[in-house]
């Protein structure tokens, strides 16, 4: 059901990007024109990569015939993905709507592909180490595959198992909510709809400069823009943000919290104004200031300006090596008495693994 879903999705976008009527107000030049065609094109030639392994695994095969199914499932998903932001940039939405990396699941095709079919014998992993992969023939079935991570700076063996029928389903879901979100984007931009949603979010901000956790005014974005674009995917990258907020407005605040929570307003605002500015070409951007925590923010300069080798990572905190060397950031932050409160922090939410706060914190490093 979800294959033939995700295809059905494909042929509506698929028809409106051949409509003239679509095509005045959407492409930007010939070249992005086809870059959306191109990108369409793929996501409709992976269903039927997708249909066909789920068709052929369920009959006897030798092992290369497996291998074969297996690759061309892993490779053809790795490039679903890019075709989904492609189409997405061709569109000059970016990646507004595109909620991929909130999907624990889909966020590991990389790191699977590259381990199982892109450098299975040689390759270079984040933190600098060199490593191999050993797939296990004996176990691969319709839904599993196992294998094994071998590398330079360590006698440990990592052993993997991946469930492929729920990286297919992920990617299926994924796909789909992205299809009919941007199907209804063109629609906006069509008719020149406006989305409404600015005024909201700014309320939200000034009213958390006040003091005040506003539940009623972020549930009305996200009503709002559930019924906008007519999703309930809770991955859509602006209702997770949504969801995050809501998370942390329920937390015992501290400096830190409130600083966090502040940037995920700030973020929610900036991705509801470009999607706003994409069909109401008046739509003005207000500039959302606040202090912050002073700690944080030195913290931020001291390790871009030490030129941390591990600074990319903990802006990912689903990468397998975030914990390990956040934890190695403490240890080290624990020597200044100058960090002492914010160390105290980050181990505490180290220990509680708290998803969204270590999300946040990455998230922080990263932002401009």
């Amino acid at each position: 059901m979800l294959l033939q879903n995700n295809f059905q999705k494909i042929q509506i976008l698929k028809q409106k990007l051949e409509d003239p009527a679509y095509q005045d107000k959407i492409f930007q030049s010939k070249f992005y024109k086809k870059m959306a065609y191109t990108s369409i094109f793929t996501l409709e030639n992976i269903s039927y990569i997708i249909d066909e392994y789920l068709v052929s695994y369920k009959v006897e095969r030798k092992k290369q015939e497996q291998l074969l199914l297996l690759f061309g499932l892993l490779q053809g998903i790795f490039a679903g993905i890019d075709a989904l932001y492609s189409l997405s940039r061709s569109l000059g939405l970016n990646k507004i709507l595109i909620g991929l990396n909130q999907n624990k699941v889909l966020k590991e095709i990389k790191r699977i592909r590259n381990d199982v079919v892109g450098h299975p014998t040689y390759r270079y992993y984040d933190n600098n180490t060199i490593g191999f992969c050993i797939l296990d023939f004996d176990k691969m079935t319709e839904s599993k595959i196992s294998y094994s991570i071998y590398t330079d700076d360590s006698d440990d063996v990592e052993r993997r198992t991946v469930d492929m029928i729920e990286v297919i389903n992920s990617y299926l879901l994924e796909t789909m909510t992205n299809l009919q979100s941007t199907s209804r984007f063109l629609d906006l931009k069509l008719n020149l709809e406006a989305v409404n949603l600015l005024d909201l979010a700014t309320v939200l901000f000034n009213n958390y400069v006040n003091g005040e956790k506003d539940f009623k005014n972020l549930n009305q974005i996200k009503e709002n823009y559930q019924k906008l674009m007519e999703i309930d995917n809770t991955n859509d990258r602006i209702i997770w943000r949504v969801n995050n907020i809501n998370y942390l407005f329920n937390l015992e605040e501290n400096k830190y919290v409130k600083h966090l929570t502040f940037l995920e307003i700030k973020k929610l605002y900036e991705s509801l104004y470009d999607l706003e500015r994409q069909v109401n070409s008046q739509a003005r951007k207000q500039k959302l200031v606040f202090d912050g925590a002073a700690d944080l923010n030195r913290l931020k300069r001291d390790l871009r300006k030490q030129k941390d080798k591990n600074y990319n990572l903990y802006n990912d905190y689903t990468h397998p090596l975030y914990l390990k060397f956040l934890k190695s950031l403490v240890k080290k932050l624990k020597q200044n008495k100058k960090y002492n409160d914010l160390a105290n922090w980050l181990d505490k939410i180290i220990k509680e693994n708290d998803q969204v706060l270590l999300y946040a914190f990455g998230s922080y490093l990263k932002y401009n």
